[in-house]
C-alpha cells in the first residue's frame, strides 16, 4: 500500500523539529509506506501530523527545549551583567546564573510529551534561597490553526529562611489564526496549520484567562491576601511579510478588538488576625461598546465593620470617541511586538513560552501590563472625570458611603452623576441667536443627585435629597439657552420641606458638589490601585 503525505518541511515545522532532523521524519514515513504493498491511501496533513508525532516522540522530546523555548547549551552574558550557563541534555534543562562567580539563580526542567515542568531558585550573596518557583506548562507542540495551552505556577519568597509571600497562579490560553489566502467559502481549510500561514497577512485571536491568589506574612502570621482575575479576548491583524500591506508595516501587528475584564480583591489583617480593610475593584471594557467599573472598600476595628464605601461607573463611547485602553495581547503576555509579528503565528504554548523567556519567568509577568496602565491613570477614570469635568463620553456614576456605630448602621450618603449626549444638537442642528453661541452650545448635558440619611437604633432620624438636571430649550424669542432644573426635600415624617425650580445657568453653577460621586469613587479606586501596584512591585522582587 502506497502512502501519500505532505512535504517534509511542513512536517518538520509542525513537530518542532529542526531542519537537520527532517531526514529522520522522512525515513520514518518511508518505513510506514513499506509495511503494505497494495492499495493507495491519501492521508490528510492533519492525520499525518498526528501519526508522525506519535512515531517521532523521542526526536520531539530531545529538541523541545531548543525548538519550543529557543534554548541551547552554552554560556551567555545577560543584560544585567551576569553570566548564564545553559545545559540541554535530551529532555532535561539546566540554567545557572552567576553574579561575579556567585550563583544567583538556578533553573532545572524536563519535558515529557506535551508538558514542560521547571523549578527556579534565586539566592542572595550569602547563598540563601530568596525565592522558589515551580511551573508546569501543558499543551506543548501545538501546530494547528487553533491551539490550547495552560501554565500553572507556585512561587514562594523567603526572608531569613521564612516564607513571607506566596503566589499561586495560572494562565489558560486559546489562540487561533486565519489567513485570507487559505480561506475558501468563508471557512478555514482543513489542512491549514500555523506553518501554512507563514509569510501571510493573518487575523489572530487570543482568549486568555489569568487567575492568581497571593498570601503575605508578617511575623509568621497572614498580613494580607489578594486575588486577581483577568480575562482577555483580543483580535489582531498581523503582517507577517517583508513589505507593508494596506498601511500595516512589515512584521507588525495592530489591534482590531479588545474585551478585558479584571477583578481584584484585597484583605489586610491586624496582628490578632482580625480583618482591617477589605477592598475590591472590577473593571470591564469592551472597546467600541461600553465600560463598567465598580469599587468597594470596607474598614474594620477589631473585626467590627465601621465604614463601607462603594461606587459604580458605566460609560459608552460618544460619537467619534473611544474608551480607555486596556492591556492587549502584547501587554498581557509581556512579549515584544517583533516576537508576536514573526513569520509564523504563535500557538497558545508559543505565547506562554515566549512570555517565559522574554520575562525570565518573572512572577509579575502577567500583571505588569496592568500595572503600567494603572500608573498611566487609565484605570482611575472617575478621578479624571472629577478633576477635568470634560467628558466626551456619556457616563453614570453612583457613590455610596455607610457609617456604622456599635455594629449598627448610623448614616448613609449617596451621590450620583450623569453625563448624557445633547440629542437636541443632533436632531435640530444649532440655531444661532442672542443666547448660546455655537461654541457654548453643549454637546453633553449633566445631572447630579445627593441623598443623606441618619439612623439611631435602626430608626431614621434625619434625611434629605436633592437632584439637578441640565436641559436646553428655546425662550419666547426663539433663542436657545442652557437651564438647570432642581428639586429636593428634607425632613422626616410629616415634617418635610420641599423645594424646586429652574434657573438659566449650568448645573455646576447650581451644585457646588456636582462632582461628589466621581471624586468619592476616584479616591477609593486610587486606594485599591495603590495597593495593587505596590503588590505587583513586590511580586517582581526576587530578593
Amino acid at each position: 500500500m502506497a502512502l501519500s503525505v505532505s512535504s517534509a518541511s511542513l512536517v518538520s515545522a509542525s513537530l518542532g523539529i529542526s531542519v537537520y532532523d527532517t531526514q529522520t521524519v522522512t525515513t520514518s514515513a518511508q518505513r510506514v509506506a513499506s509495511t503494505a504493498a497494495s492499495d493507495t491511501v491519501s492521508i490528510s496533513a492533519a492525520a499525518y501530523r498526528k501519526q508522525a508525532a506519535s512515531q517521532s516522540q523521542a526526536t520531539f522530546t530531545v529538541n523541545s527545549w531548543t525548538s519550543l523555548f529557543d534554548l541551547e547549551s552554552g554560556t551567555t552574558r545577560l543584560a544585567n551583567g551576569n553570566t548564564q550557563v545553559t545545559t540541554i541534555d535530551g529532555a532535561k534543562m539546566e540554567r545557572l546564573e552567576y553574579d561575579n562567580g556567585v550563583l544567583a539563580r538556578k533553573e532545572t526542567g524536563s519535558i515529557t510529551g506535551d508538558r514542560a515542568v521547571w523549578d527556579t531558585e534565586y539566592y542572595d550573596v550569602a547563598g540563601k534561597v530568596t525565592q522558589k518557583a515551580h511551573a508546569e506548562l501543558t499543551g506543548l507542540g501545538g501546530t494547528d490553526a487553533e491551539t490550547l495551552a495552560s501554565l500553572r505556577r507556585d512561587v514562594q519568597w523567603f526572608e531569613n529562611g521564612k516564607v513571607v509571600r506566596e503566589l499561586h497562579d495560572g494562565m489558560s490560553v486559546q489562540a487561533s489564526s486565519v489567513s485570507a489566502s487559505l480561506v475558501g467559502g468563508g471557512e478555514l481549510g482543513e489542512a491549514a496549520t500555523l506553518e501554512d500561514m507563514a509569510g501571510t497577512l493573518t487575523r489572530d485571536y487570543v482568549n486568555s484567562d489569568y487567575q492568581a491568589d497571593i498570601v503575605e506574612y508578617e511575623n509568621g502570621k497572614v498580613s494580607q491576601t489578594a486575588s486577581i482575575h483577568n480575562r482577555l479576548e483580543a483580535e489582531n491583524t498581523t503582517n507577517r511579510t517583508s513589505s507593508a500591506v494596506n498601511g500595516l508595516a512589515a512584521w507588525s501587528t495592530a489591534e482590531l478588538a479588545n474585551t478585558n475584564a479584571l477583578t481584584m480583591q484585597f484583605t489586610s489583617y491586624d496582628a490578632d488576625g482580625d480583618v482591617l480593610v477589605q477592598s475590591n475593584l472590577t473593571d470591564q471594557v469592551q472597546q467600541g461598546t461600553d465600560l463598567t467599573q465598580t469599587v468597594a472598600v470596607s474598614w474594620y476595628n477589631k473585626g467590627e465593620l465601621v465604614r463601607q464605601e462603594e461606587g459604580s461607573l458605566t460609560m459608552e463611547p460618544g460619537e467619534g470617541q473611544s474608551l480607555p485602553e486596556r492591556p492587549g495581547i502584547l501587554e498581557t503576555f509581556g512579549i515584544a511586538r517583533e516576537t508576536f509579528s514573526g513569520g509564523t503565528p504563535l500557538s497558545a504554548d508559543g505565547l506562554l513560552a515566549a512570555s517565559r523567556e522574554e520575562n525570565a519567568g518573572a512572577a509579575d509577568t502577567f500583571v505588569d501590563g496592568l500595572s503600567s496602565d494603572m500608573a498611566a491613570g487609565g484605570f482611575n477614570l472617575a478621578e479624571q472625570l472629577a478633576k477635568y469635568r470634560d467628558a466626551d463620553n456619556p457616563y453614570q456614576i453612583s457613590f455610596t458611603s455607610r457609617t456604622y456605630r456599635d455594629g449598627e448602621l448610623a448614616a448613609v450618603s449617596t451621590d450620583t452623576e450623569e453625563v448624557r449626549e445633547n440629542l437636541l444638537l443632533k436632531d435640530t442642528g444649532f440655531q444661532t441667536g442672542k443666547g448660546l453661541t455655537e461654541d457654548e452650545f453643549p454637546s453633553m448635558l449633566r445631572s447630579s443627585g445627593h441623598e443623606e440619611t441618619a439612623y439611631e437604633d435602626g430608626v431614621v432620624t434625619a434625611q434629605g435629597q436633592v437632584s439637578m438636571r441640565e436641559f436646553v430649550k428655546k425662550d419666547d424669542r426663539g433663542v436657545y439657552g442652557l437651564y438647570t432644573h432642581y428639586q429636593g426635600e428634607a425632613g422626616v415624617g410629616a415634617d418635610v420641606e420641599s423645594l424646586f425650580g429652574t434657573r438659566e445657568i449650568s448645573l455646576e453653577d447650581v451644585d457646588s458638589e456636582a462632582n461628589a460621586a466621581s471624586s468619592g469613587m476616584g479616591a477609593k479606586v486610587e486606594l485599591v490601585i495603590d495597593d495593587a501596584r505596590e503588590l505587583f512591585r513586590r511580586l517582581g522582587d526576587t530578593g
